[in-house]
């Protein structure tokens, strides 16, 4: 079981961390002990000659968080040791010089097949930012805002839902596609819960899902990622260290992409 520690694991922990003299300070956390066996022998397979590239990076990262707040290393460790492809959604790429990208694990979602955060709006401002592709246009249901209409456009894109007052806002890379009041708003949708076919939300949007935030007024309240436990894949919350599955007794499909769009599949250690 994943301790404590989760509780630590805040949006100011994750993302693209570059340790330096100054977050460090004066003394430098020594601390190889995250790596078990297993979560070495599982990386070097995956990665071959790559492998120990991407154990140096992952431990500088782990030892950067761990200078400030060990606990939430520990938290981190725990995860990447039960589930060592994890590392594929560290955002590791600053600290690695042997690869030209790490590949990007994604979950493929439909309209039968998708992730209830259970985290529901009922007025407050909110934030979501999901981090996807549309391989089938339909429409996505993220926060209880609105329909948004997804377009098959095959390309990663980071799609933003913002709503501030009577209006919703929507970003596909930073760029403002469209904006409608929330006249027709629900709030008992919750994030990732995407192109449910309920009368509501239309068509069956599909495509993948590479990551997520939440927000409630500037706070986050849930950040997840693809994870396996227990031979089954779903979503991590970083936040808190729950895993949820697919809904309706489906299963999501795991996959890996590099950065040219090709796919990547890690060989079983």
């Amino acid at each position: 079981m994943i301790g404590k520690g989760a509780q630590y694991l805040t949006a100011a922990g994750f993302g693209r961390y570059r340790i330096t003299a100054a977050s460090l300070g004066s003394a430098k956390v020594i601390w190889p002990e995250w790596l078990t066996a297993a979560t070495k022998q599982a990386i070097m397979a995956a990665f071959g000659v790559d492998g120990p590239a991407v154990i140096a990076a992952t431990n500088e990262y782990l030892n950067g968080i761990a200078a400030s707040d060990k606990a939430k290393a520990t938290a981190l460790a725990s995860y990447i040791n039960e589930d060592p492809m994890l590392v594929c959604s560290l955002g590791l790429e600053p600290t690695l010089t042997t690869l030209s990208s790490m590949p990007s694990r994604r979950l493929t979602t439909t309209s039968s097949t998708f992730y209830n955060t259970g985290v529901y709006y009922t007025g407050e401002p909110a934030v979501a930012e999901v981090d996807m592709q549309c391989t089938q246009s339909g429409y996505i249901g993220t926060i209880g805002v609105m329909q948004y209409q997804c377009p098959v456009h095959n390309s990663r894109r980071l799609v933003k839902w913002e709503r501030i007052g009577g209006t919703c806002y929507i970003y596909e890379d930073g760029v403002l596609k469209t904006q409608v009041s929330y006249s027709n708003y629900q709030g008992n949708f919750g994030l990732l819960k995407l192109g449910q076919n309920d009368g509501w939300y239309g068509s069956n949007a599909g495509g993948y899902v590479f990551s997520a935030k939440l927000y409630k007024n500037g706070v986050i309240q849930t950040h997840v990622v693809p994870f396996r436990r227990n031979n089954k894949v779903g979503f991590l919350d970083l936040l808190n260290g729950n895993f949820g599955l697919a809904t309706n007794g489906n299963e999501f499909t795991e996959s890996y992409v590099l950065q040219d769009g090709s796919t990547w599949t890690p060989p079983t250690p």
